[in-house]
């Protein structure tokens, strides 16, 4: 009976090694999980950052080009009003032209009258 005893107990022990080594195992393991786990946080943080910059940076580039196609509107605007004015000074020019030489045939004809 004493022998198994010692069978068993020795037995246990040789259990009780293996766990122990299997816990040791799992708690390696499981630091080396958090430790990457930290690493993948820290990763994940730096592509949140460079994407939320690229992000703006997209927004500006788009605020800018935004604002060029407004600012072509208004000198196309400003180049039809422009036309607009020069076309209408022109016609005044005219008819102040035709003024004169309407008032001149006018003067000249009642000269030759005289």
């Amino acid at each position: 009976m004493e022998n198994e005893q010692l069978d068993s107990l020795k037995l246990s022990k040789e259990q009780i090694t293996v766990v122990k080594t299997t816990l040791r195992s799992i708690n390696s393991t499981l630091s080396t999980v958090t430790e990457n786990e930290k690493g993948l946080a820290k990763g994940m943080e730096e592509i949140a950052k460079h994407v939320n910059s690229q992000d703006g940076r997209i927004k500006d580039m788009f605020t800018a080009c935004s604002l060029l196609l407004t600012i072509d509107e208004h000198i196309i605007q400003l180049n039809r009003a422009i036309d607009e004015c020069h076309r209408e000074y022109e016609i005044l020019i005219d008819a102040v032209i035709d003024s004169q030489e309407v008032s001149s045939s006018h003067s000249s004809s009642h000269l030759h009258r005289f």
